[in-house]
């Protein structure tokens, strides 16, 4: 009798076992004849690679049901291990008697001046949907008017809460009326909190997640923008990710910082923490408009967490939080908490729970975390007297990119899936070998030969791609004509090729399914919240018809169809590409 691996088309074990196995030999064969790089760092970057290449790799022999109870029995741990923990912070810094109390004065002495106050008009400012589901609606119906569709769910608090911002907002309020008038459903429905289940995370395990109320989201929005825009003097979460990681570089050379991450952070933040720490006001707004219960396996379960991811504020929130901490560890040795201007000198960046540190603040900036409930992730924590630093992604050692290629399954086992999967890990390890390798001589390796044996043994076609393409479109030359001689010609779609070894690319046009019409919902949210104009200037016409942008608070996506299979990139909000092949053809659908 034939089992389910007997009916598949491809087995992705097996591929990814003779990858890492091809890429073991081209990497112990070689690294002596590298370009560039002492003998010392090329060991370093082939045993990373080889150790990190299956990190986030999910087998096809690893049952979903069995990583979602794990991530599920690490969530209530974590959540019993802080139930027992004592926080207490002093109400004035004269009474603190040990260095952990002063940090905490300082601290909330911090938070105080940065947040200041904050208005109900403010709020109903920035109030706003997100882009994602929420609790009584399915992932694919999350238009805006989706989310206003009776019954809205929220919590009690919520719903008062809303019921304000209709009086502050008549033109939403007449147009939820209008959009609802063949209606027999209630306005609202009450819910006690939000439904926590977990999305993949990696091989390891699932991230648990909580799917908030509507009307929660709809205000939980609001905060974030305004958390993010109290943090922007010191922290521009838009680019902190990249300056981390150029920080990160610095690090891995002077060694003056050290980069801490913590384990589970973002389901670590106490209420009583931030009780302890937040401006009164600010707290209860934050608190108004949480879910103080989490509904499991249809049961109403109750954790001494703020939030968890889900929540909208709770990566800024989490973001002050250490910031704040990392700010009173600088200043520990001041008698007085009060802050009078942010001329104080900054060793430090935060961004989520990536902390970089000065050295000789680790030890007491992991202590006050610990004292929070803050758990130190030691295995990606460095501060010591090693040459190698990660954070936010970005790994260096001595000054050299690290960060291995960590292969994803694919979604799933049928010919459609194979080659976007495949287009994947041929872009990616390109990469990783030019660094390895050099420029010059990272295309004579046996690993590319193994790869596109795979195209030929599964009867696939090449398709070469510009390099602004996403990566599971093609295979990307990267500006090297020597990497298109080693494809086997026999493999390459129809691309056109002039005697230089050059590609001309054919064009075709976009098309904009009209797939909801413009309602008085649509007119509302396109008042509250302008489209700025392109960035680049220019007016965008597509073919011959003018394409508007998206609407804030919408999913675009780009869905390529390559005969049987379709496969979904995402495009940034505000630009969407003006031009594509004549063997793909592109839709937008906004959701």
């Amino acid at each position: 009798m034939k089992t389910r691996k007997d009916r598949l088309f491809f087995h992705p074990d097996s591929v990814v076992k003779q990858i890492q196995a091809q890429m073991r030999d081209d990497f112990n064969r070689s690294f002596l004849a590298v370009q560039a790089g002492t003998v010392d760092i090329k060991k370093q970057y082939a045993k990373l690679q080889l150790e990190g290449f299956k990190k986030k790799y999910l087998s096809e022999n690893l049952p979903a049901d069995s990583l979602r109870d794990e991530a599920f029995s690490k969530f209530f741990e974590n959540a019993i291990r802080l139930s027992f923990n004592e926080f207490a912070v002093v109400d004035n810094i004269r009474d603190a008697t040990c260095d952990v109390q002063r940090i905490l004065c300082h601290a909330r002495s911090f938070l105080s001046y940065v947040l200041h106050d904050i208005t109900l008009e403010e709020l109903f400012m920035a109030a706003k949907h997100s882009t994602g589901t929420t609790l009584g609606l399915k992932y694919w119906f999350t238009n805006i008017e989706d989310k206003f569709t009776f019954p809205i769910t929220g919590t009690q608090t919520a719903i008062d809460l809303f019921q304000l911002y209709l009086e502050f907002d008549p033109r939403l309020h007449d147009a939820i009326h209008s959009l609802n008038q063949y209606s027999d459903k209630p306005m609202y429905e009450v819910v006690t909190g939000a439904r926590i289940t977990s999305v993949h995370k990696d091989d390891r395990g699932d991230r648990v997640i909580a799917v908030e109320p509507t009307l929660g989201m709809f205000f939980q929005k609001a905060l974030e923008t305004i958390l993010r825009d109290r943090l922007l003097p010191y922290v521009d979460l838009s680019v902190a990710q990249e300056n981390h990681g150029f920080l990160a570089f610095v690090a891995s050379l002077l060694r003056n910082q050290g980069t801490i991450d913590f384990k589970s952070a973002s389901d670590s933040v106490l209420t009583e923490v931030l009780s302890g720490l937040f401006p009164p006001k600010w707290y209860c707004v934050l608190d108004s408009v949480r879910s103080k219960e989490l509904t499991y396996k249809g049961k109403p379960v109750k954790v001494p967490l703020f939030s968890t991811m889900g929540n909208a504020t709770t990566f800024p929130v989490e973001t002050l939080l250490f910031y704040s901490l990392l700010y009173g560890v600088t200043q520990k040795h001041r008698k007085y908490s009060a802050i009078y201007d942010d001329s104080f000198k900054r060793t430090f960046s935060v961004f989520g729970d990536d902390c970089i540190v000065a050295t000789e603040d680790c030890d007491s900036f992991i202590e006050v975390a610990s004292f929070c409930g803050l758990l130190v992730n030691d295995e990606k924590s460095y501060y010591k007297d090693d040459y190698f630093r990660e954070s936010c992604g970005f790994d260096y050692y001595q000054g050299h990119n690290m960060r291995p290629f960590q292969i994803k399954a694919p979604t799933g086992t049928k010919k459609a899936d194979l080659k976007p999967w495949l287009n994947i890990i041929v872009n990616s390890i390109i990469k990783k070998y030019i660094t390895y390798f050099g420029a010059e001589t990272y295309c004579y390796q046996a690993i590319f030969d193994l790869l596109f044996g795979f195209y030929s043994r599964y009867k696939l076609k090449v398709d070469l791609v510009p390099d602004y393409f996403p990566d599971d479109a093609g295979v990307k030359l990267l500006g090297d004509v020597r990497f298109l001689r080693i494809i086997p010609r026999k493999l390459l779609s129809k691309v056109l090729v002039n005697k230089h070894g050059l590609c001309r690319f054919s064009y075709t046009s976009w098309e904009f399914p009209n797939t909801v019409g413009f309602g008085d919902i649509r007119y509302w949210n396109s008042l509250k919240f302008p489209v700025q104009a392109p960035f680049d200037g220019h007016e965008r016409s597509i073919g011959f018809n003018s394409v508007p942008l998206p609407l804030q608070g919408e999913n675009t996506d780009v869905w390529v169809s390559k005969r049987k299979g379709w496969y979904r990139s995402r495009v940034a909000e505000g630009f969407m590409p003006q031009s594509f092949f004549t063997f793909t053809f592109f839709s937008v659908w906004k959701t």
